[in-house]
């Protein structure tokens, strides 16, 4: 029984073997891009198929779900209900590219263009076409029903035409890329991507407010940011100071303000998952005209890092 059914799977055309390959692959694609960090040879190598193949296949799947029968083959005579495996390779690519552009006009319409909502819309997109063409296929006797042919008898070989063997071999291609992938990734930890981002904005979330130039006794206010990038959790120290202060530090927790004058260095701890991002507001109130260096440092675990923030402030 497991047999028949693994031979049936592999024959395509009894269970849809390629849409629900398709499927399979759009999934592994999105999850697989979304986790893996930016300029990841990988990143691009998965995000190709999910851009200019799957998609396209699924929508040409839709549309073509039926296969070129043999008299159609001898005479080349095309119908318009059938494709022909090569035509089917060409088109895909093609009808992906619209998809993308589409899906590119209607994001720029609502909202902005991201790499994360693209890549949903395309997944989704698959899916949909290939749940669709499934349903039309599965209305169709088996015999009249488009197919791809995964096994790999040396006889069903020579049977297939040269575009069905090209066609195979691309769809086997990007299972076995996609596999590879997943191995490599759950074996391989990518220790060298693990980072923390630390930056400071205006009161704006922006730079173009930042207190540069004050008045004496007048409030700047600045917000500094951690986002934990480092796969676990982690206890950060967020020690800020001006120059020619004294060494004395005050630690606390974090409130909605911090005040920062050159009397004492302020320290701040939080714990942050991973993930996830800390805000902190600070005001800088000088009273006595000069230049002042004002410093950010971030501790982790305790230890000091090379992660540090600097302003220029100049009070007159």
């Amino acid at each position: 029984m497991n047999d028949g059914f693994l031979k049936d799977f592999l024959d395509g055309r009894k269970y849809n073997t390629d849409l629900l390959l398709v499927i399979v692959l759009s999934l592994v694609s999105y999850i697989s891009v979304l986790i893996m960090p930016d300029g990841h040879i990988l990143r691009i190598v998965l995000g190709l198929p999910l851009l200019l193949v799957y998609p396209g296949y699924a929508l040409v799947s839709t549309l073509w779900p039926t296969a070129v029968t043999d008299s159609e083959a001898e005479t080349k005579d095309r119908t318009g209900k059938s494709l022909g495996s090569f035509d089917r390779l060409i088109i895909s690519i093609g009808l992906s590219l619209v998809c993308v552009a589409i899906i590119g006009f209607a994001l720029r319409a609502l909202t902005d263009i991201t790499m994360l909502a693209t890549l949903s819309a395309l997944t989704a997109l698959s899916i949909l076409f290939s749940i669709i063409a499934f349903a039309l296929r599965s209305r169709l006797p088996e015999t009249e029903r488009f197919h791809v042919c995964f096994t790999l008898k040396p006889s069903s070989i020579n049977e297939q035409s040269t575009a069905d063997k090209v066609f195979s071999a691309i769809l086997i291609t990007c299972i076995i890329i996609c596999a590879t992938v997943v191995i490599y990734m759950v074996t391989t930890p990518s220790e060298g991507d693990l980072y923390t981002e630390f930056f400071l904005t205006d009161a704006d979330g922006t730079l173009a407010s930042l207190p540069l130039n004050l008045a004496v006794n007048e409030t700047g206010n600045v917000t500094v940011y951690i986002r934990n990038r480092e796969a676990e959790h982690v206890e950060y120290t967020i020690l800020a100071s001006i120059d020619n202060a004294t060494q004395e530090v005050d630690y606390g927790v974090p409130i909605d303000t911090i005040i920062i004058n050159p009397a004492h260095n302020i320290g701040t701890n939080i714990s942050l998952a991973d993930s996830t991002t800390f805000d902190q507001n600070y005001s800088i109130e000088l009273s006595v005209p000069g230049e002042y260096l004002i410093t950010w440092e971030l501790r982790i675990d305790g230890q000091a890092t090379d992660y540090e923030l600097h302003l220029w402030v100049n009070v007159v």
